[in-house]
């Protein structure tokens, strides 16, 4: 986020700012990332409230806007008659 907010004061940081930044990670594909990102500016910004830096956190206002990372396929459960093969 750095490269995209720069050294400004956190209190100037708008909605809309923190979106085109994370929309750039999530173009790439690392939608995990992109959810990541997005709980670590909430830290930082929640960090920034209880020091009297900031006065609100704007990465509330972000959930829900980036893309699910997706449902994961995972396999069916194994037969218990093919789990001493399995393990051997």
């Amino acid at each position: 986020m750095f490269p995209e907010i720069g050294a400004r004061p956190i209190a100037e940081v708008e909605p809309p700012e923190l979106l085109a930044a994370m929309r750039k990670v999530e173009k790439r594909g690392a939608l995990e990332i992109a959810k990541r990102l997005r709980q670590t500016v909430g830290q930082v910004f929640r960090y920034g409230i209880v020091t009297g830096r900031a006065t609100r956190d704007p990465s509330v206002d972000l959930k829900g806007a980036l893309k699910a990372s997706g449902r994961q396929a995972h396999h069916k459960a194994m037969p218990r008659e093919d789990l001493p093969e399995f393990l051997r």
